[in-house]
Protein backbone atom coordinates (compact mmCIF):
# COMPACT_ATOMS: atom_id res chain seq x y z
CA UNK A 1 0.00 0.00 0.00
CA UNK A 2 1.19 3.39 -0.46
CA UNK A 3 1.54 6.16 2.18
CA UNK A 4 -1.11 8.91 1.84
CA UNK A 5 -1.22 12.41 0.63
CA UNK A 6 0.65 14.76 2.61
CA UNK A 7 2.51 12.46 4.77
CA UNK A 8 5.83 13.83 6.59
CA UNK A 9 8.73 11.41 7.17
CA UNK A 10 10.97 12.43 9.88
CA UNK A 11 14.41 10.47 10.94
CA UNK A 12 15.14 10.41 13.82
CA UNK A 13 17.14 8.32 16.33
CA UNK A 14 16.26 4.53 16.60
CA UNK A 15 12.71 4.48 15.35
CA UNK A 16 11.36 6.53 11.92
CA UNK A 17 9.12 9.55 12.97
CA UNK A 18 6.29 9.76 10.15
CA UNK A 19 4.70 12.94 11.33
CA UNK A 20 6.61 13.07 14.24
CA UNK A 21 5.50 9.67 15.69
CA UNK A 22 5.66 6.22 15.49
CA UNK A 23 5.77 2.11 15.98
CA UNK A 24 9.58 0.97 17.25
CA UNK A 25 10.41 -2.23 15.87
CA UNK A 26 8.92 -5.58 17.82
CA UNK A 27 11.57 -7.60 19.43
CA UNK A 28 9.75 -10.53 21.02
CA UNK A 29 6.22 -12.38 21.36
CA UNK A 30 3.92 -9.78 22.74
CA UNK A 31 3.02 -10.36 25.95
CA UNK A 32 5.89 -11.32 27.53
CA UNK A 33 8.90 -10.30 25.02
CA UNK A 34 7.73 -7.67 22.60
CA UNK A 35 8.92 -4.23 22.78
CA UNK A 36 11.51 -1.67 21.06
CA UNK A 37 14.95 -2.66 19.92
CA UNK A 38 15.91 0.34 21.31
CA UNK A 39 15.31 3.34 23.15
CA UNK A 40 13.61 5.94 20.57
CA UNK A 41 10.11 6.34 19.53
CA UNK A 42 9.29 6.07 15.67
CA UNK A 43 6.27 7.46 14.59
CA UNK A 44 3.60 6.82 12.05
CA UNK A 45 1.18 9.79 10.45
CA UNK A 46 -1.61 10.03 8.04
CA UNK A 47 -2.06 13.25 5.74
CA UNK A 48 -2.55 15.53 8.76
CA UNK A 49 -1.89 13.08 11.41
CA UNK A 50 0.93 10.49 12.69
CA UNK A 51 -0.07 8.14 16.15
CA UNK A 52 2.64 8.29 18.90
CA UNK A 53 3.38 5.33 20.88
CA UNK A 54 4.27 4.58 24.41
CA UNK A 55 3.19 2.44 27.25
CA UNK A 56 -0.18 0.58 26.50
CA UNK A 57 -1.62 -0.03 29.85
CA UNK A 58 -4.84 -2.12 29.51
CA UNK A 59 -7.59 -0.37 30.27
CA UNK A 60 -10.20 -1.22 33.17
CA UNK A 61 -13.42 0.68 32.72
CA UNK A 62 -15.59 2.79 30.49
CA UNK A 63 -15.61 5.84 28.68
CA UNK A 64 -18.77 6.91 26.81
CA UNK A 65 -18.04 10.60 25.87
CA UNK A 66 -21.39 11.24 25.21
CA UNK A 67 -22.30 15.29 25.49
CA UNK A 68 -20.27 18.03 23.53
CA UNK A 69 -19.33 19.91 26.90
CA UNK A 70 -20.41 17.06 29.32
CA UNK A 71 -17.58 16.69 32.25
CA UNK A 72 -15.84 13.49 32.40
CA UNK A 73 -16.90 11.57 35.38
CA UNK A 74 -15.49 9.10 37.83
CA UNK A 75 -16.09 6.11 35.95
CA UNK A 76 -14.84 7.60 32.94
CA UNK A 77 -18.18 8.55 31.30
CA UNK A 78 -19.13 11.77 30.48
CA UNK A 79 -22.23 13.32 31.78
CA UNK A 80 -22.82 17.39 30.11
CA UNK A 81 -24.90 19.70 29.30
CA UNK A 82 -25.40 19.56 25.23
CA UNK A 83 -23.67 22.85 24.83
CA UNK A 84 -21.77 23.03 21.82
CA UNK A 85 -20.91 26.78 21.45
CA UNK A 86 -17.66 28.80 21.85
CA UNK A 87 -17.43 30.83 25.20
CA UNK A 88 -15.48 33.01 23.10
CA UNK A 89 -12.29 32.49 24.30
CA UNK A 90 -9.30 32.33 21.57
CA UNK A 91 -7.79 28.72 20.13
CA UNK A 92 -5.53 28.73 23.35
CA UNK A 93 -7.86 29.26 26.24
CA UNK A 94 -7.14 29.61 29.97
CA UNK A 95 -6.67 26.66 31.84
CA UNK A 96 -6.35 24.75 34.76
CA UNK A 97 -3.03 23.15 34.14
CA UNK A 98 -2.10 19.29 34.82
CA UNK A 99 0.97 17.51 35.07
CA UNK A 100 2.92 20.09 33.47
CA UNK A 101 0.61 20.64 30.26
CA UNK A 102 -2.10 23.26 29.46
CA UNK A 103 -4.82 20.79 30.37
CA UNK A 104 -5.57 17.47 31.29
CA UNK A 105 -6.96 15.51 28.09
CA UNK A 106 -7.68 13.02 30.93
CA UNK A 107 -9.64 14.68 32.89
CA UNK A 108 -11.01 16.98 31.20
CA UNK A 109 -10.73 20.17 33.03
CA UNK A 110 -11.41 23.13 30.10
CA UNK A 111 -13.67 25.45 31.39
CA UNK A 112 -17.44 24.51 29.75
CA UNK A 113 -17.95 24.95 26.68
CA UNK A 114 -14.38 23.67 25.45
CA UNK A 115 -12.40 20.57 25.48
CA UNK A 116 -8.51 19.94 26.08
CA UNK A 117 -7.34 19.00 22.84
CA UNK A 118 -3.77 17.57 21.58
CA UNK A 119 -2.34 19.73 18.73
CA UNK A 120 0.68 21.18 17.31
CA UNK A 121 2.34 24.23 18.60
CA UNK A 122 4.74 25.49 15.52
CA UNK A 123 2.50 24.53 12.95
CA UNK A 124 3.81 21.11 12.62
CA UNK A 125 1.99 17.69 11.51
CA UNK A 126 2.74 15.93 15.30
CA UNK A 127 1.07 16.52 18.84
CA UNK A 128 3.43 18.51 20.76
CA UNK A 129 0.84 20.19 23.10
CA UNK A 130 -2.46 20.22 25.01
CA UNK A 131 -4.84 23.12 24.46
CA UNK A 132 -8.30 24.25 25.49
CA UNK A 133 -10.02 24.57 22.16
CA UNK A 134 -14.09 25.54 22.03
CA UNK A 135 -16.34 22.72 21.31
CA UNK A 136 -17.83 22.98 17.77
CA UNK A 137 -20.01 19.77 17.28
CA UNK A 138 -21.32 16.42 18.81
CA UNK A 139 -19.91 13.76 16.85
CA UNK A 140 -19.88 10.17 18.67
CA UNK A 141 -16.73 8.27 18.36
CA UNK A 142 -17.34 6.35 14.93
CA UNK A 143 -18.78 9.14 13.29
CA UNK A 144 -17.27 11.26 10.88
CA UNK A 145 -16.10 13.86 11.82
CA UNK A 146 -14.22 17.32 10.00
CA UNK A 147 -11.14 19.26 11.28
CA UNK A 148 -11.19 22.73 9.20
CA UNK A 149 -7.52 23.42 10.18
CA UNK A 150 -6.19 19.87 10.28
CA UNK A 151 -5.52 16.68 12.08
CA UNK A 152 -3.05 18.44 14.04
CA UNK A 153 -4.69 21.59 14.94
CA UNK A 154 -6.85 20.43 17.70
CA UNK A 155 -10.18 21.97 16.30
CA UNK A 156 -12.91 19.28 15.15
CA UNK A 157 -16.30 18.93 15.63
CA UNK A 158 -16.46 15.93 17.45
CA UNK A 159 -18.01 15.93 21.11
CA UNK A 160 -16.05 16.43 24.17
CA UNK A 161 -13.77 13.95 25.21
CA UNK A 162 -13.58 12.67 21.65
CA UNK A 163 -11.24 13.61 18.74
CA UNK A 164 -10.98 13.42 15.12
CA UNK A 165 -8.81 10.96 13.91
CA UNK A 166 -7.33 9.70 10.84
CA UNK A 167 -7.39 13.10 9.41
CA UNK A 168 -7.15 13.11 5.25
CA UNK A 169 -6.59 15.64 2.71
CA UNK A 170 -10.00 16.69 2.57
CA UNK A 171 -9.71 17.68 6.47
CA UNK A 172 -12.48 14.84 7.21
CA UNK A 173 -11.91 11.65 9.76
CA UNK A 174 -13.11 9.61 12.01
CA UNK A 175 -14.06 10.41 16.06
CA UNK A 176 -12.37 8.76 18.27
CA UNK A 177 -12.82 8.37 22.22
CA UNK A 178 -10.33 9.77 24.30
CA UNK A 179 -9.28 7.71 27.33
CA UNK A 180 -10.77 8.13 30.69
CA UNK A 181 -9.03 7.88 34.22
CA UNK A 182 -5.74 8.91 34.63
CA UNK A 183 -2.40 7.52 32.68
CA UNK A 184 -1.89 5.11 35.32
CA UNK A 185 -4.89 3.02 34.71
CA UNK A 186 -6.94 4.61 31.71
CA UNK A 187 -10.06 3.79 31.02
CA UNK A 188 -11.71 2.79 27.74
CA UNK A 189 -14.95 0.96 26.75
CA UNK A 190 -15.40 -2.72 26.74
CA UNK A 191 -11.95 -2.55 28.80
CA UNK A 192 -9.94 -2.18 25.80
CA UNK A 193 -6.62 -1.25 25.53
CA UNK A 194 -5.42 3.04 25.19
CA UNK A 195 -2.99 3.93 23.36
CA UNK A 196 -0.81 6.50 24.95
CA UNK A 197 1.77 9.00 22.95
CA UNK A 198 5.50 8.91 24.64
CA UNK A 199 4.92 12.10 26.39
CA UNK A 200 0.77 12.09 26.92
CA UNK A 201 -0.17 14.18 23.95
CA UNK A 202 -2.69 11.48 22.62
CA UNK A 203 -4.87 9.33 25.12
CA UNK A 204 -7.17 6.87 22.24
CA UNK A 205 -9.42 4.22 22.86
CA UNK A 206 -8.33 3.02 18.99
CA UNK A 207 -10.72 0.30 17.81
CA UNK A 208 -8.94 -3.31 17.80
CA UNK A 209 -8.26 -5.70 15.00
CA UNK A 210 -7.00 -8.89 13.97
CA UNK A 211 -3.53 -8.94 12.44
CA UNK A 212 -4.41 -12.51 11.08
CA UNK A 213 -7.29 -11.13 9.69
CA UNK A 214 -6.23 -7.37 8.87
CA UNK A 215 -9.94 -6.55 9.09
CA UNK A 216 -9.22 -2.75 9.38
CA UNK A 217 -12.25 -0.65 8.04
CA UNK A 218 -10.11 1.99 5.86
CA UNK A 219 -8.12 -0.15 3.21
CA UNK A 220 -5.48 2.20 3.27
CA UNK A 221 -4.70 1.52 7.38
CA UNK A 222 -2.72 -1.78 8.50
CA UNK A 223 -3.63 -3.89 11.68
CA UNK A 224 -0.33 -3.72 14.03
CA UNK A 225 0.55 -4.45 17.53
CA UNK A 226 1.51 -2.03 20.09
CA UNK A 227 2.27 -3.16 23.54
CA UNK A 228 -0.94 -5.38 24.85
CA UNK A 229 -3.47 -4.78 21.78
CA UNK A 230 -3.29 -4.58 17.72
CA UNK A 231 -4.33 -1.52 16.07
CA UNK A 232 -5.50 0.00 12.91
CA UNK A 233 -3.01 2.61 11.63
CA UNK A 234 -2.29 4.20 8.56
CA UNK A 235 -0.21 2.25 5.90
CA UNK A 236 3.13 4.38 5.98
CA UNK A 237 4.67 1.19 3.53
CA UNK A 238 4.96 3.10 0.39
CA UNK A 239 6.60 0.72 -2.24
CA UNK A 240 8.36 -1.40 0.13
CA UNK A 241 7.44 -3.12 3.13
CA UNK A 242 7.33 -6.72 1.93
CA UNK A 243 8.47 -9.93 3.89
CA UNK A 244 13.00 -9.20 4.85
CA UNK A 245 13.10 -5.28 4.05
CA UNK A 246 14.23 -3.19 6.01
CA UNK A 247 11.71 -0.95 8.61
CA UNK A 248 12.05 1.46 11.27
CA UNK A 249 8.99 1.29 12.37
CA UNK A 250 5.28 -1.49 12.40
CA UNK A 251 3.12 0.80 10.20
CA UNK A 252 6.49 0.57 7.16
CA UNK A 253 6.18 -2.85 7.29
CA UNK A 254 3.10 -4.18 4.06
CA UNK A 255 -0.18 -5.16 5.75
CA UNK A 256 0.03 -8.57 7.53
CA UNK A 257 3.33 -7.86 8.65
CA UNK A 258 5.33 -6.46 11.67
CA UNK A 259 8.95 -4.72 11.95
CA UNK A 260 11.23 -6.83 14.30
CA UNK A 261 14.78 -6.70 15.18
CA UNK A 262 16.96 -7.99 12.11
CA UNK A 263 18.83 -10.61 14.21
CA UNK A 264 15.61 -11.67 15.92
CA UNK A 265 13.94 -12.27 13.03
CA UNK A 266 15.77 -14.19 10.25
CA UNK A 267 19.50 -14.10 8.68
CA UNK A 268 17.54 -12.97 5.78
CA UNK A 269 17.61 -9.73 6.94
CA UNK A 270 20.25 -7.20 6.88
CA UNK A 271 22.05 -6.99 10.67
CA UNK A 272 22.41 -2.91 9.90
CA UNK A 273 19.08 -2.38 9.73
CA UNK A 274 16.62 -1.33 12.34
CA UNK A 275 13.69 -3.85 11.66
CA UNK A 276 13.09 -6.25 9.20
CA UNK A 277 9.43 -6.74 7.85
CA UNK A 278 8.09 -10.73 8.94
CA UNK A 279 4.66 -11.73 8.30
CA UNK A 280 2.33 -12.75 11.49
CA UNK A 281 1.37 -16.69 10.96
CA UNK A 282 -1.41 -18.53 12.74
CA UNK A 283 0.29 -20.54 15.95
CA UNK A 284 0.76 -23.57 15.97
CA UNK A 285 2.22 -24.47 12.72
CA UNK A 286 2.02 -21.75 10.47
CA UNK A 287 4.16 -20.96 7.12
CA UNK A 288 6.80 -18.90 7.23
CA UNK A 289 9.17 -17.29 4.24
CA UNK A 290 12.75 -17.82 5.46
CA UNK A 291 14.15 -21.56 6.48
CA UNK A 292 15.57 -20.41 9.97
CA UNK A 293 12.14 -19.36 11.27
CA UNK A 294 9.14 -20.86 12.96
CA UNK A 295 5.95 -19.01 13.82
CA UNK A 296 6.46 -18.31 17.07
CA UNK A 297 3.29 -17.74 19.46
CA UNK A 298 3.11 -13.58 20.31
CA UNK A 299 1.62 -13.74 23.65
CA UNK A 300 3.04 -15.54 26.68
CA UNK A 301 0.14 -17.91 27.22
CA UNK A 302 0.83 -16.85 30.92
CA UNK A 303 -0.38 -13.50 30.20
CA UNK A 304 -3.55 -14.23 28.68
CA UNK A 305 -6.51 -16.87 29.84
CA UNK A 306 -6.62 -20.28 27.71
CA UNK A 307 -9.18 -19.52 25.50
CA UNK A 308 -8.14 -16.42 24.78
CA UNK A 309 -8.06 -15.97 20.38
CA UNK A 310 -5.28 -14.09 21.12
CA UNK A 311 -3.25 -17.28 21.45
CA UNK A 312 -3.71 -18.23 18.21
CA UNK A 313 -1.32 -14.96 17.03
CA UNK A 314 2.57 -15.74 15.82
CA UNK A 315 5.05 -14.30 14.17
CA UNK A 316 7.29 -15.93 12.05
CA UNK A 317 11.21 -15.41 13.63
CA UNK A 318 14.23 -17.23 14.83
CA UNK A 319 12.71 -19.16 17.73
CA UNK A 320 14.64 -19.75 21.23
Amino acid sequence: MNIRPGTVILAGGLGLFVAACGFPASSGEGGSGSGSSGGGTGGLGNSETGVMTGAMPTSTGVVSPTASTGEVGTDGTSEGSGESSSTGCSFICETTGANGHECDNFGQDCPEGQKCAAWNSDGGGSWNALKCVPVMGDQQPGEPCFAPEGGTSGLDDCAKGVMCWDVDENKVGVCVALCGGVPETPICPKDGPCFISGEGWLNLCLPECDPLVQDCMDEEDVCIVDGSGFFCVPDASGADGQANDACEFDGACDEGLTCLDPVEASSACDPRALGCCQPFCEFPGGGCPNLDQACVQWYDPMDVSQDSPKLKYGVCKVPE
